[in-house]
C-alpha cells in the first residue's frame, strides 16, 4: 500500500488507478473514496505556496489584472472605485 500511495502522490498512478489498486487490496468503496479524498487533500498546495505582492489593493489588483491580459477595464467615479482609478493613472502601460 505503501508504494501505491508513492506512486499516486509521484503522479506516477491516475486517481482511477489508485483506486483500483486500493480496491484490490481489499479496501471497500467507501474507504477507497474517503483515503482518495484524504490524499487529494494532501496534494492541494498550501495557501502559503502563493506569491508575495507589495503595494495596495487596487496595485495588486491591476497587476493581477494586466497579469491575466485584461487590456480594459470599466467603471464609475461613483462606485467606490476611485483607489482603481488613481492606481491606473499613476502606473504606466507596460
Amino acid at each position: 500500500m505503501r508504494d501505491l500511495i508513492k506512486r499516486f502522490l509521484d503522479q506516477d498512478l491516475s486517481r482511477r488507478d489508485f483506486a483500483k489498486g486500493l480496491a484490490a487490496l481489499g479496501f471497500s468503496a467507501t474507504a477507497v473514496e474517503s483515503l482518495v479524498a484524504s490524499v487529494a487533500v494532501a496534494q492541494a498546495p498550501s495557501a502559503t505556496a502563493g506569491v508575495r505582492m507589495q503595494g495596495t489593493g487596487a496595485e495588486i489588483l491591476l497587476a493581477t489584472l494586466r497579469a491575466a491580459g485584461v487590456r480594459n477595464i470599466f467603471g464609475t467615479t461613483a462606485t467606490g472605485m476611485s483607489p482603481l482609478f488613481d492606481a491606473l493613472a499613476l502606473q504606466s502601460e507596460t
